[in-house]
């Protein structure tokens, strides 16, 4: 790996943000909150989709979510 390569991940991984799923939250409301918008909600679904399971509209409270940058 080169020393840029190197560079770009430490970059990302002090990016990444996680997020707790607390009652009554959508990926609608996350995307929001990360991306003043709620058009960004499959982004964070993308990202999840092994913990989320295939239906986007049941956030299970406690799941801990990645928010990609």
């Amino acid at each position: 790996m080169t020393e840029t390569a190197t560079e770009q991940l430490s970059s990302s991984e002090q990016q990444e943000t996680k997020y707790l799923v607390q009652t009554g939250d959508t990926l609608a409301k996350i995307s929001q909150v990360y991306y003043d918008s709620e058009e960004h909600w499959s982004k964070i679904y993308q990202a999840n989709l092994g913990l989320i399971g295939h239906n986007p509209h049941e956030l299970q409270v406690g799941l801990v979510l990645d928010i990609p940058a």
